[in-house]
């Protein structure tokens, strides 16, 4: 006896699942197996993953400078070259300085060093020693004489350039009269008797002519020569002799 509605069998869930076919079923239950099968996969899954940094490669047997706190000469190797060695070993003994020679060098600068305080007691109160015992004190004071005669040299100079600029000032001719003098006609008009014997002009085979064709400058002789030697010959002819005072042309 059916005491169930036909209307209400119809919207059952048996009816539904009689109208398909079981193919239906079996994809059904193959995408859901393959999706559970892929989330217990997923822990098992490795991906290869690139990542960059900045580094400095370094190789394993680092090779390693060796020094010695002195400088000696080698006597003995117990290595040969790319051996391996471990903290502790001997890798090569240095030679024994002799002893002699060791005394000798502290001896040497044990006197130095007197020679020293000797020549610092002198200078320290304003005196000077007859002879310097220190070689480097003696430098230093033939440093010193040298400078000194160089500037007593240079003194002497500007004193006679300081006259002969005030005689210049002080003096009341006209630039006119200056240049017709005597004086400067002579130098003008130049003869052997107005000059020295001494000098190289006085038997220079060529004096009339050079003289003549003005071949020289009374500045530059005088400053390379001095005023005592006005009539040296002209410091870029050839027969003239060294400078005392180097000029640059």
């Amino acid at each position: 006896m059916n005491n169930i509605p036909s209307e209400f069998i119809i919207d059952s869930i048996d009816s539904y699942i009689a109208k398909y076919s079981t193919a239906s079923k079996k994809i059904y239950w193959v995408a859901l197996t393959a999706v559970v099968a892929t989330l217990i996969a997923l822990p098992f899954i490795y991906v290869n993953v690139s990542v960059q940094e900045a580094g400095v490669i370094r190789p394993i047997a680092e090779k390693t400078e060796i020094r010695a706190n002195i400088s000696e000469l080698v006597d003995s190797v117990f290595v040969k070259e790319g051996q391996a060695v471990n903290k502790g070993d001997t890798i090569l003994t240095l030679q024994r300085s002799n002893p002699d020679f060791q005394i000798g060098y502290q001896q040497k600068r044990v006197t130095d060093m007197q020679e020293h305080l000797s020549d610092l007691v002198f200078l320290a109160k304003g005196q000077k020693p007859e002879t310097f015992r220190s070689a480097s004190r003696k430098q230093e004071y033939i440093l010193f004489l040298q400078q000194m005669q160089e500037q007593e040299t240079n003194a002497a100079k500007a004193q006679k350039d300081l006259e002969r600029n005030q005689t210049l000032y002080n003096n009341e001719n006209t630039l006119t009269e200056i240049w017709n003098s005597p004086q400067a006609m002579r130098l003008a008009y130049m003869k052997k008797e107005y000059i020295d014997k001494n000098s190289k002009c006085y038997s220079c085979g060529q004096f009339q002519s050079c003289f003549d064709n003005r071949n020289r400058c009374w500045t530059d002789i005088i400053k390379a020569y001095g005023d005592d030697h006005w009539d040296f010959p002209d410091p870029r002819c050839k027969m003239a002799p060294k400078m005392i005072q180097e000029l640059s042309f």
